[in-house]
């Protein structure tokens, strides 16, 4: 059976789901590229701050974003944060 042929089944199950379900599914999804964004923001943010213990535990433990937070409320970005200057000028 290849894809063609369960369309229109999925056609006529998609109205009879519960909204609950439709809606759990789009909070799922929102959520999901919430953290991945979340993520990539700080991944580069500790990169950037030469902070190799955080991106080690930052890039393996999905926390589906609690981690991610608890970074960024500890490691607010500001002025006067320590930036490691690139190790030459081709990464510019």
């Amino acid at each position: 059976m290849n894809t063609i042929d369960t369309w229109p089944v999925l056609m006529k199950t998609l109205p009879t789901m519960p909204p609950w379900v439709i809606a759990l599914g789009t909070v799922v999804v929102v959520w999901f590229v919430v953290a991945m964004v979340l993520k990539v923001y700080v991944l580069w943010h500790s990169a950037r701050r030469g902070e190799r213990w955080w991106f080690i535990g930052l890039f393996f433990i999905n926390t589906l974003g609690i981690l991610e937070l608890i970074y960024l409320a500890r490691h607010r970005m500001s002025s006067t944060s320590p930036v490691i200057p690139p190790a030459s000028k081709t990464w510019q």
